[in-house]
């Protein structure tokens, strides 16, 4: 199964730092083609003539939109990389 966005923006707001968070997204390249095989094994079976078109448009805009904020986070990863957010942690007063 693929790990869920939801269960690495948790490790994150918990502090743990990139080190320590899943493999699975440490690796853009990867982490699409898991995603890409995962929904091809679970679409391969589906009867698509059996739904209607307008169902079909919002099962690939869902998908779509879920795509574009993980390749967001991404991002946002390699951003973090360069920022020191125990600087944050510091006084300035």
């Amino acid at each position: 199964t693929l790990p869920y966005l939801s269960e690495l923006l948790a490790g994150y707001a918990k502090g743990k730092e990139k080190i320590d968070i899943d493999l699975f997204w440490s690796d853009k390249g990867e982490a699409v083609d898991a995603v890409e095989a995962f929904l091809s094994e679970v679409l391969g079976d589906v009867d698509f003539e059996s739904y209607s078109k307008s169902d079909i448009v919002q099962l690939y805009e869902n998908i779509s939109l879920r795509k574009n904020v993980w390749l967001s986070f991404f991002t946002c990863q390699e951003m973090m990389k360069e920022l020191d957010f125990h600087v944050l942690k510091q006084s300035r007063f």
